[in-house]
């Protein structure tokens, strides 16, 4: 078994943003719920800015090992050393590098940000699957500045991973992006009812 790489997004369906001010644009808690179940007992690799969006009280995210980059050895330092059981790294290369060679069955989740998203989508037949809530509705005034990549969908076949609802102004559905030739991880349906 192979290292396995995953991204995992809420994304606003018809802008494809993602963040405003560093921040999610919504709070929906089945999102939330959904983003834990299928990320535990994984690995979850994040940009500097992801780490510290997240409260404090909930970092690290727990029953996984949190992975955070940063060009800042400084920044790298304080995290590591402030944070019991959460690594850092300078790149992802440096990353993958680490997690080949002492976790090569591992299960991978990149959580963000931006530009995250981008180098993993960039770098051919690195990510499997795609795990994405798609957002749609929300308040007439809300706005992003952060936005996820396009997908090529000559690489990635949408699949309904089954699950929608809304919460306060907010519509959402699961669905799931994955490579044709990329085996199974788990069914959809298994992650979807959280089992």
């Amino acid at each position: 078994m192979h290292m396995k790489m995953n991204i995992i997004v809420a994304m606003h369906e018809a802008s494809r943003g993602i963040g405003i001010n560093g921040e999610l644009p919504w709070r929906i808690p089945e999102d939330m719920a959904h983003f834990a179940r299928v990320t535990q007992k994984s690995v979850v690799i994040m940009g500097r800015k992801t780490w510290y969006s997240i409260p404090p009280k909930f970092r690290p995210l727990k029953n996984r090992l949190n992975i955070v980059l940063s060009r800042d050895p400084e920044t790298r330092a304080s995290i590591v050393s402030n944070t019991p059981g959460c690594m850092a790294f300078a790149s992802l290369e440096l990353c993958l590098q680490y997690l080949r060679q002492l976790h090569p069955s591992t299960i991978v989740f990149a959580i963000g940000g931006s530009s995250l998203y981008k180098e993993i989508l960039a770098m051919q037949m690195l990510c499997e699957r795609i795990y994405m809530t798609l957002v749609s509705g929300g308040p007439k005034t809300h706005s992003f500045d952060t936005f996820f990549p396009e997908i090529d969908e000559t690489v990635y076949s949408k699949r309904i991973c089954g699950g929608s609802g809304e919460h306060d102004d907010w519509k959402y559905k699961f669905v799931i992006y994955e490579r044709p030739t990329s085996e199974s991880v788990q069914s959809i349906e298994t992650i979807s009812q959280g089992h």
